[in-house]
C-alpha cells in the first residue's frame, strides 16, 4: 500500500508546497510537541514553511511538551502524511527537491514593490482591487510567506490582521469567522460615530446646552 514505509523524518524530504499542505492538516499544538526532539532536517523544513510568529509559538508550545508526548505527536504526523500521500495530495516518493522558478520579470518586481511597500492608501475600490491582485500574485510566485513582507505604515489594520491569518496558516475556516466578526464590530463602531455625528451637529443647530449635547451623544454606543 502507498506510503505505509513513509516515517516522520521523511517530511524532510518534502518540497514546500507539499511541506504547506502537511502544515494545514496538523494542528499546531500536535506540531509543535513532533518538533520537540526532531532531527535538524525537519525541524529546518518545518520552520522554513512557516512564519516568524508562527515559529515562536511552536517553540514556546514545545517546551511544555515531555518525550511521550513528542512520540505520540509525531505518530500522528506520520499518519497525516500517509494519508495526504495516499489522496494524492503528496507525490510519494519526492521527485525533485524544489521544482526550478522562473526568473521574475521587472514587471512583477516593480508591481510587487508597489504592493508591498504599503504606500497605497485603499481607500477606494480600485486600489483595493488592485492591491488583492498584487498579494494574490507575490503568493502564487514566491509563497504565502513572502506576504511577511507588507508595510502597513498608511493602511487598515483590517488588512494586516487578514493578511496575519493566512501567513500564520490559520484554519480557513476560523479565519473567515474571526475576520467576519471583526469586520461587523467595526461596521457597528463606525455607525456609532454617524449617529454620534448626527445627533451632535443638529442639536448644536437647534442651540441646546453643550453639557446635554455631551449627555446625548455619550448615550449612544
Amino acid at each position: 500500500m502507498p506510503g505505509t514505509s513513509i516515517g516522520f523524518g521523511d517530511i524532510a524530504h518534502l518540497s514546500d508546497k507539499e511541506t504547506q499542505i502537511w502544515l494545514r492538516a496538523i494542528d499546531s499544538k500536535v506540531l509543535a510537541a513532533a518538533m520537540k526532539g526532531a532531527r535538524r532536517p525537519v525541524r529546518d523544513r518545518i520552520l522554513k514553511n512557516v512564519s516568524q510568529r508562527v515559529a515562536v509559538l511552536l517553540e514556546e508550545e514545545g517546551k511544555r511538551t515531555d518525550a511521550s508526548q513528542a512520540s505520540a505527536a509525531r505518530k500522528h504526523a506520520q499518519v497525516l502524511l500517509i494519508d495526504l500521500v495516499k489522496d494524492g495530495s503528496i507525490v510519494w516518493p519526492p521527485t525533485d527537491s524544489e521544482p526550478k522558478k522562473r526568473k521574475p520579470t521587472k514587471k512583477y518586481l516593480s508591481e510587487k514593490r508597489k504592493t508591498l511597500a504599503g504606500t497605497t492608501s485603499l481607500e477606494t475600490m480600485e486600489d483595493l482591487n488592485q492591491w488583492l491582485v498584487g498579494i494574490a500574485n507575490i503568493a502564487r510566485a514566491e509563497g504565502i510567506l513572502e506576504l511577511g513582507k507588507v508595510h502597513w505604515d498608511a493602511t487598515d489594520e483590517f488588512y494586516a490582521t487578514a493578511l496575519r491569518l493566512i501567513i500564520d496558516g490559520v484554519d480557513p475556516y476560523l479565519a473567515r469567522e474571526m475576520l467576519e466578526n471583526l469586520a461587523e464590530s467595526r461596521l457597528r463602531e463606525q455607525e456609532t460615530k454617524y449617529r454620534k455625528v448626527i445627533e451632535g451637529v443638529l442639536s448644536t443647530q437647534a442651540g441646546q446646552n453643550p453639557r446635554m449635547i455631551g449627555a446625548k451623544v455619550a448615550a449612544i454606543f
